[in-house]
């Protein structure tokens, strides 16, 4: 009766069919139901994933293709896994298939799908060009869309290849939840706490849906880490970047921008420490590094000068800056000419940096990867442009330039012009190459125009006047200020409203200054225009480092037949530097009245007499606290948080594979310990530690005969893996399987080799109850003392199978067990033997 007993408690008896060696258990296996809810939230985290792109990519068409191409790959591996449970490399695949079929359908349907056939390398190109120089958010058109989703397919072909091949939902969403650090990687700033919090319960889900017996208590505790991590998300400090990193930053001046002066009053105010460009000088003294002239002046807003020469002439080819337009030169230039070499560094940017007046431009050595012949002179300027590359960090090139300032003008240069060179024009002629120039809108108040007149007081030479109005605003009535509001085209039926307001309040920076001075100058009769670049001086033969909060904006007049002269009216900023004078500094009582005669000056442009205004002594407190920039906001916190974050998300996602395994491990040791069947979960633990230890069935020319535990251990001790004590025990334990799975008579003729009896169901007599009684309390005592042996025995069994394997042997067992990522590495179920019935 009691051998009777001990039958009923075996498999068969208690209704759960042990899985045969070799196959993978039905408890670890998910069920279509789990996967596909593991595949929605798959899908919802990738939804929060795109939406935090969006601090890096503009909204637009790619963010509903994107969720279209994830949707289609997870739907279509999903459904063939859930169809074929065994086939968790096809289902991976073919959602691949799926998202790709869309991938292509968009493309198709854009039209490109020429351009990437035909000329991959000229649309990568392109691709290439838009993505260094912009700046986040980035606008996601033309050719970046196809790309920018093919890297979304690849990634989202991953995850779901993890999803359906190692079932493991969390480690699939942990390679998702990577894509949240792209944000803060690219711009510096996190992606908020709900983005977060979203992403990690989905997470948390995940991990409650893979998991083998889910549980509330499991999901309470994800929400649990997740809060934590949003904690602490929260209190870490974010970073005020808007470009790829801290180092880099775009130029205010580009065809995508509206206003460049607007830009770079933007720009200014971020007052960024990082190095634009440096440069090396055969000359000391100021210069003036143009990125574009604006000419057109039309509705509060100037307009860079960006049509290019029509003989798409490159900055090889020698130009005269003298001539209106710019035209090939071989002659000498009007003022000494002087070498600048100069070394791109964080500039990004499609308009040439380059000295004022520059002749030609050539690389500094050969071997540069600065191309002189992708950078195109512009139609109205000696100003560079290029739409097919843009400025690099360790481009390098030599400009000849002649530049001509006010206050260092040549004497014989001046001398050697006629009057007519410098005379005001009331009246330009209609086409004429000087009329842009003195263009000006309709209405310009009278605030504006008796300012001017007052300054000008009578002057008929454009050096003149420049000089008059130069003084006027570096006179100490006028102050530097950069956070002074500029807001050009506010207002659409006042395009003066932005001098005006300057010009009431005397308050401004660069962009004011030159702006005003431009206005009045033109109202005056003088061809006028405005510059954008940077400002610097220069110490000669030594590296000067230009910093990006050394742009700057300044006027240029126009003289007949020497080119435009560069003035200074900005009593502050870069400008003043540039020229040694720091900021201006006399007290606004001592300024001069415009509407009182100014000191006489000489209007005779031929007489060399005339001087360069003094610069002023003093500096004012406006002006020095400006000059003094405040330090760069420190990125090195949020660099080690972003790092830290990769971490901790590659770490957790290499640490599924050992959890699962672990988690394995105990519910077997539990088993063995309870459970009706310790032997067959003893057998399975060893079988799938020499798995993951590399013993497994599949070692080439050395695999066992057969799919028996017999033929495995013959195998393990063949390999001398297993010899001595630790055989025995494993023997120990398959006999003890066998005879748990099969009865006694044992199929395979494996015996138990500890003595335990395992007598036919036959010799079961009909004993009284106390005897009945009796005998169960003995099986309890042999039951308890078997399962001991048999944890001592598998003990010593995966002991000697350890200290076969290697160290990195047993790393990889440890991390990646391959009983976890490959399913259980048996033979398939159709060698393997019935359950016993």
């Amino acid at each position: 009766m009691s051998a009777l007993r001990r039958t009923r408690r075996g498999p068969a008896a208690t209704g759960r069919s042990a899985a045969p060696p070799g196959t993978v258990a039905a408890d670890d296996r998910m069920s279509p139901p789990r996967l596909w809810i593991a595949g929605g939230l798959l899908l919802l985290l990738w939804i929060v994933a795109l939406s935090a792109l969006t601090r890096v990519f503009v909204w637009g068409s790619w963010w509903p293709s994107a969720v279209g191409i994830i949707g289609a790959t997870i739907a279509a591996a999903c459904a063939v896994r859930a169809g074929r449970p065994k086939r968790g490399a096809l289902a991976g695949m073919t959602g691949f298939a799926a998202g790709l079929g869309v991938w292509a359908a968009l493309l198709v349907t854009s039209g490109r799908a020429v351009d990437w056939w035909i000329e991959p390398a000229a649309v990568f190109e392109q691709v290439q060009v838009r993505i260094v120089g912009g700046s986040a958010p980035l606008v996601v058109s033309g050719p970046l869309t196809e790309l920018l989703l093919a890297t979304v397919l690849l990634v989202a072909g991953a995850t779901t290849l993890l999803l359906v091949l190692t079932e493991s939902p969390l480690l699939a969403g942990a390679l998702v939840a990577l894509v949240l650090l792209v944000p803060a990687a690219v711009t510096g700033v996190s992606i908020g706490i709900t983005a977060w919090s979203a992403s990690l319960l989905m997470l948390g889900l995940l991990a409650w849906v893979g998991s083998g017996s889910p549980r509330w208590h499991g999901i309470g505790a994800g929400l649990l880490a997740g809060a934590l991590a949003v904690g602490a998300m929260a209190i870490t400090p974010a970073t005020q970047d808007r470009v790829w990193n801290d180092s880099l930053f775009p130029s205010p001046v580009s065809r995508t921008v509206p206003d460049v002066t607007l830009a770079l009053a933007e720009d200014l105010q971020e007052r960024s420490s990082a190095p634009a460009f440096s440069f090396t000088s055969s000359a000391p003294g100021p210069l003036r590094f143009t990125l574009a002239t604006l000419a057109e002046f039309d509705g509060g807003q100037w307009q860079p000068q960006q049509e290019l020469a029509a003989n798409r002439a490159d900055v090889s080819q020698e130009r005269s800056p003298a001539q209106l337009p710019p035209t090939a030169t071989d002659s000498a230039p009007p003022a000494p000419a002087r070498t600048v070499t100069i070394t791109i560094d964080g500039l990004l940017s499609s308009w040439l940096p380059l000295p004022q007046s520059t002749t030609v431009v050539h690389p500094s050595r050969d071997g540069d990867e600065f191309q002189a012949e992708r950078w195109w002179w512009s139609a109205a300027s000696n100003t560079a442009q290029t739409e097919r590359d843009i400025t690099r960090r360790g481009y390098r090139y030599t400009a000849e330039a002649a530049p001509l300032d006010a206050g260092q003008l040549p004497a014989d240069g001046l001398a050697s012009l006629p009057e007519s060179a410098t005379a005001l024009i009331r009246d330009p002629e209609a086409g004429a190459p000087i009329t842009p120039y003195l263009a000006l809108p309709d209405g310009i108040p009278d605030a504006v125009s008796s300012a001017a007149a007052d300054v000008a007081a009578g002057r008929t030479s454009r050096i003149a006047v420049g000089r008059a109005l130069q003084d006027w605003f570096r006179s100490g009535a006028f102050s530097y200020d950069e956070a002074a509001p500029y807001q050009p085209g506010a207002d659409p039926d006042d395009p003066y409203a932005v001098m005006t307001e300057f010009l009431e309040t005397r308050q401004g920076f660069c962009v004011h200054y030159a702006a005003t001075f431009a206005v009045m100058a033109r109202e005056l009769g003088v061809p006028t225009r405005v510059a954008v670049g940077y400002a610097s001086r220069a110490e000669a033969d030594e590296t000067t480092v230009v910093l990006g909060r050394e742009l700057h904006a300044w006027p240029e007049i126009y003289v007949d037949d020497l080119g435009w002269v560069a003035f200074e009216p900005t009593p502050g900023g870069a400008g003043a530097l540039a020229d040694g004078d720091g900021a201006s500094g006399a007290d606004p009582s001592d300024a001069p009245d415009p509407t009182s005669a100014p000191a006489e000056q000489p209007t005779d442009l031929a007489q060399p007499t005339e001087d360069a205004p003094d610069a002023p002594a003093e500096a004012t407190a406006a002006g020095a606290e400006t000059d003094s920039s405040p330090a760069a906001p420190a990125t090195l916190p949020s660099m080690l948080a972003t790092a830290a974050g990769a971490l901790l998300l590659l770490g957790a996602a290499l640490s599924v594979p050992a959890a699962r395994r672990g988690r394995r491990r105990r519910r077997r040791v539990r088993a063995m310990r309870s459970a009706s069947a310790p032997a067959s979960a003893a057998w399975e633990e060893l079988r799938d530690t020499a798995s993951d230890l590399g013993f497994d069935a599949f070692d080439g020319a050395a695999a066992p005969r057969a799919q028996t535990s017999d033929a495995l251990l013959e195998h393990w001790e063949r390999a001398g893996v297993l010899t001595g004590a630790p055989a025995l025990a494993a023997r120990r334990i398959a006999a003890a399987m066998s005879a748990e799975r099969y009865g006694a008579g044992s199929p395979r003729g494996e015996t138990p080799s500890d003595g335990a009896d395992v007598s036919d169901v036959s010799d079961v007599s009909d004993d009284s109850d106390d005897a009945d009684d009796a005998d169960d309390a003995d099986d309890s005592g042999r039951e308890s003392d078997r399962r001991s042996d048999m944890e001592r025995d598998l003990d010593a069994t995966i002991a000697a199978l350890r200290d076969g394997a290697g160290p990195a042997r047993r790393a990889r067992a440890r991390w990646m067990p391959r009983s976890v990522l490959r399913g259980r590495l048996g033979a398939p179920a159709s060698t393997a033997a019935a359950p016993a019935r």
